[in-house]
């Protein structure tokens, strides 16, 4: 009976230390993905600010496009210390996504499609899909804020500080799952330049009230 005993104690000591070191194995199985291995992390929201919020947040707020990988070149000034024709040094704005594509449903089998519609016009066109187009080099509108260390530029918000204008149709970044990227879609505030240039102004004069 009493070697009975000692043997369940021992089967039973054996079992917890068993658990015990698989625990530890998964535990650090798990951090060696995190630290290691890419798209392994926890779920992230990314932001995605409205554009009053982004006008109410901004230092500057200036359309241009890139040059470089962090150079760009103001087209026209809506608020702040700049003037058209300066050249702004500016971070992240070049990690982003440049191809932008039509709406959530396109991040599918696009090249099958019966329709696509048109980047510069929104236009619902029959035929096969065209390539989604490049932003690279394209005009775009910033909601920008100072690095107070390196004095150098990026826009509030991430992404959502970023629109692109392809034409007259406005695209804007946004987060179709978590986890995951920013994607560049049709913006979903503003539709053409026209009306986000309406949309700065209104929250520009909000601001100086």
């Amino acid at each position: 009976m009493r070697l009975l005993l000692r043997t369940r104690a021992a089967q039973e000591s054996s079992g917890s230390i068993s658990g015990v070191n698989t625990l530890r194995i998964r535990t650090l199985l798990s951090l060696f993905l995190l630290l290691v291995v890419p798209g392994t992390s926890f779920a992230r929201l990314l932001p995605q600010w409205s554009i009053e919020e982004e006008v109410t947040h901004a230092e500057l707020i200036v359309q241009g496009h890139l040059t470089g990988p962090v150079q760009v070149v103001v087209e026209k000034v809506f608020l702040g210390p700049a003037r058209p024709s300066d050249t702004l040094m500016i971070d992240y704005v070049s990690e982003l996504p440049s191809e932008a594509f039509h709406d959530t449903t396109d991040l599918g089998n696009w090249q099958v499609r019966d329709s696509y519609i048109k980047a510069e016009t929104g236009e619902i066109v029959q035929g096969k899909r065209q390539p989604r187009p490049s932003v690279h080099g394209q005009s775009m509108v910033l909601f920008l804020v100072r690095d107070q260390k390196t004095q150098r530029w990026y826009p509030y918000g991430g992404g959502s500080g970023v629109k692109y204008l392809l034409g007259d149709v406005v695209y804007g970044y946004q987060q179709p799952q978590n986890p995951g990227p920013y994607v560049l879609f049709f913006d979903r505030e503003v539709k053409t330049a026209a009306d986000l240039y309406r949309a700065i102004q209104e929250g520009v004069k909000k601001r100086g009230r």
